[in-house]
């Protein structure tokens, strides 16, 4: 027995290097360490040398014949739980502190004086719903007491609502305006909120089937665009080429007058000319006026000349006849003169 002692203790030292005490029983040996911990060795007939897997903390140890007794620090817990929570996505994607998905809120609890007794609300928990604000709270208790820790989060992932509200003006009959044209729209948004109430554009160029887009804009970011087509504006007023047929033309003769209007972008939508006046012999104008599908109206004037129709005449008659239209202003203005002298 004396060479298996001697062997044991051997054995052992090399792991009793640093002991605060030492506890002999009848049939086994326990020391406590520095450390706090407790080493057994010897008889374990009845659990002797079992040490309880928690026992930390050990000042003094005493061994007996069926029990051991240790004595343990009391050391008072006086600092409630840590508790730290993490979100993801760390940090929002959108502005303004809101996230446009889901979030996963998660929190750990550690106490490194004595253990967790207790918690509520500290299980992760997703946010998946639009919500102006939902906050999570947990709460854990330890010997030191009970600390909580709160999370808000915001959520909006759906887009602002974008309504076209008006066109001013209004397009005409034909579908075409000849001046600016601005397109409104109203925006809201349920969640986040609408960064504006609303938004316009003014189209000034022209062109046809133009289109004109609306985009509103949430507080979180989100973004959504409206586009209004069918907008024609043309500000050009037609183009006229009047000309009378014939030209010259007969006293008390038939003619006829033509605009001969063109217009570029929407087209002509209406023409005419005044009647062509032949009851007096000379130079005449006549009025005519286009209108296009805008509504731009132009006019312009053409000439004519109304002659004396000398068919059917002899050829000698009608040589004298031309020669004395030409002459009869000299006529009427010599007359006179011939009168006087008689």
């Amino acid at each position: 027995m004396a060479l298996v002692g001697v062997a044991l203790v051997a054995a052992l030292s090399a792991a009793l290097l640093v002991v605060s005490g030492v506890g002999p029983g009848a049939a086994e040996a326990q020391t406590a360490q520095t450390s706090g911990t407790v080493v057994a060795w010897g008889d374990n007939s009845y659990g002797q040398t079992n040490v309880p897997p928690n026992l930390t903390d050990v000042e003094a140890i005493s061994a007996g014949w069926f029990h051991s007794l240790a004595l343990v620090v009391d050391t008072q817990d006086t600092t409630a739980p840590t508790i730290q929570a993490a979100l993801d996505p760390a940090s929002p994607g959108g502005q303004n502190g809101w996230y446009t998905g889901d979030v996963d809120v998660s929190r750990t609890v550690t106490d490194d004086e004595s253990d967790i007794s207790g918690q509520t609300g500290c299980r992760t928990q997703t946010v998946a719903a639009d919500t102006a604000g939902i906050t999570f709270t947990c709460s854990a208790t330890s010997g030191g007491g009970t600390s909580s820790e709160s999370v808000t989060v915001k959520r909006d992932a759906t887009g602002p609502n974008v309504d076209p509200v008006s066109r001013t003006p209004a397009a005409n009959s034909n579908g075409w305006n000849n001046t600016d044209v601005t397109v409104d729209w109203s925006c809201s948004d349920a969640t986040s909120g609408a960064v504006d109430p609303g938004v316009s554009r003014t189209f000034s160029t022209e062109g046809q089937n133009q289109s004109a887009v609306g985009t509103c804009t949430d507080y979180a970011g989100n973004t959504a665009s409206d586009t209004q087509t069918g907008i024609n504006i043309d500000k050009t007023a037609p183009v006229l080429n009047p000309a009378v047929s014939p030209d010259p033309l007969f006293l008390d003769g038939t003619a006829t007058a033509a605009a001969n209007a063109t217009d570029a972008l929407s087209g002509i939508a209406s023409q005419s000319c005044d009647a062509v006046d032949t009851s007096s012999v000379g130079y005449g104008t006549v009025a005519c006026t286009a209108t296009d599908l805008a509504g731009n109206t132009a006019t312009a004037n053409v000439a004519y000349r109304v002659v004396y129709d000398f068919a059917g005449f002899p050829s000698r008659l009608t040589t004298s006849l031309r020669r004395a239209t030409r002459c009869s202003t000299w006529s009427r203005r010599a007359r006179p003169s011939r009168s006087n002298g008689a």
